[in-house]
């Protein structure tokens, strides 16, 4: 499955819908762990608290 977001390379590192689709394929594809909706997303929260752009 390719996603193809409306964003550059370095764009989908901060895209609430590129990491969406991630997360999705992680939890397609790999076994263990709790699997979480695609749009249930923390990270954003790190970034904001680091000051990472």
């Amino acid at each position: 499955m390719l996603q193809t977001p409306a964003t550059t390379h370095p764009g989908d590192h901060l895209s609430p819908t590129a990491v969406g689709h991630a997360t999705d394929w992680f939890a397609r594809t790999l076994t263990g762990g709790t699997p979480r909706p695609a749009g249930d997303q923390i990270w954003m929260w790190k970034e904001a608290g680091t000051g990472s752009p």
